[in-house]
């Protein structure tokens, strides 16, 4: 029998997260589940769009027919935007460390993916701040790229389209700071004040509340829906000139999941007319510009492949994996888009698909890319 450690240590934290949970619920803060949550919010339901289930189907090896990607059936939750407002049944409105939104000081909103990060909180706080409005887009401190475009920018969107951009000059945006460079860009072109926006990841002394408070929730299975992504993109693409030629671009990836023999890769991308784009630091707009002027990509799974946002309908894409790590998220934006997809994968590792994988760097065969690109491309 085989044992996976990470997989292991995975399982305890779970378990462990589970018995803390219980407890806290006891004696402290209650984290509510998401159908409590969706229930004690009803009536505070200022906006809400139902997008139809997305069924992505099985993806199959057009030479040896062995399966590259399950089928799958989304169905989502309404996109939703509430207004909270203090009252008799909601005395206290609070915003923890974590962004989680806190009521009458003991129910801890589950909006994004679980809120037991509403617990890594002081429960002593020495300073306190009221606002009269507070946005809460966002409910815990891990995040990157693509969770802050697609969980983040889009819930922001989302609650701009409800109250107009006006909403910034009044509201204080408070949440966890990503403290990056994309993070500031995205806000920037959302025209969000920098002093209105507070990090919550650093309040162990000061309780920030609110008379009011909006909020919005991400969809359960970790993906937008197709309406978030048309606002994204109705939001950011026009601010760009749509490019005249098109380019076929190899993104490369230089941290993990990076292909070992990309060199013997080169010549046959070249053969198919693909310019290499090294992984280095590139502005919001550079990253848009560069996919939006795309009419195909190769590239690694990664971070960077959340700019498929920014590609023009019919885009061809193909994708690399390692075998143990072969997640949909880019096959389903793929389908939404109306982007023909394939995928390519390494199969020297032999690994079941599991996120503890997911640092396993990937070999490509050279032979195997040159037939998928002869599939994929006229």
């Amino acid at each position: 029998m085989k044992f996976n450690l990470k997989e292991i240590a995975g399982n305890a934290r779970n378990q462990f997260k589970t018995t803390m949970l219980s407890v806290s619920g006891k004696v402290w803060r209650n984290p509510l589940t998401r159908e409590e949550t969706i229930a004690l919010l009803k009536h505070a339901i200022v906006y809400q769009h139902q997008s139809p289930p997305v069924h992505i189907p099985e993806l199959n090896d057009a030479v040896t027919g062995e399966m590259l990607q399950e089928e799958a059936d989304f169905e989502f939750e309404p996109d939703t935007v509430w207004a909270i407002d203090r009252n008799t049944a909601v005395q206290t409105i609070k915003v923890s460390r974590s962004g989680v939104v806190l009521l009458n000081n003991r129910q801890l909103l589950n909006l994004d993916y679980g809120c037991s990060a509403g617990l890594l909180d002081s429960p002593i706080k020495t300073e306190s701040v009221t606002y009269p409005l507070v946005v809460a887009p966002w409910s815990h401190f891990w995040g990157a790229y693509y969770d802050y475009i697609m969980y983040v920018v889009a819930k922001l969107c989302r609650i701009e389209q409800v109250y107009g951009p006006e909403i910034w000059q009044k509201a204080k945006v408070c949440y966890p700071l990503f403290q990056t460079a994309y993070e500031k860009e995205f806000l920037r072109k959302l025209n969000i004040p920098e002093e209105t926006v507070l990090d919550t990841r650093t309040n162990w002394k000061q309780e920030i509340q609110a008379d009011r408070v909006i909020a919005g929730n991400n969809q359960v299975e970790y993906i937008p829906t197709a309406a978030d992504i048309a606002l994204l993109r109705k939001r950011f693409l026009p601010d760009l000139e749509k490019p005249i030629k098109k380019r076929r671009l190899y993104i490369a990836r230089a941290g993990r999941r990076k292909v070992t023999n990309e060199a013997e890769l080169l010549p046959v991308l070249k053969a198919f007319g693909f310019e290499f784009i090294e992984d280095r630091a590139r502005s919001v707009d550079e990253q848009i510009k560069l996919f939006r002027g795309a009419e195909a990509i190769v590239s690694p799974h990664g971070a960077a492949l959340t700019n498929l946002l920014w590609c023009d309908p019919g885009t061809k894409v193909l994708e690399l994996f390692n075998q143990g790590y072969r997640p949909n998220y880019y096959f389903y934006l793929c389908h939404v888009l109306h982007m023909p997809y394939n995928c390519l994968v390494d199969r020297t590792a032999n690994k079941e698909n599991h996120w503890s994988n997911t640092a396993e760097d990937i070999y490509i065969s050279p032979e195997e890319l040159r037939i998928k690109l002869t599939q994929l491309l006229p």
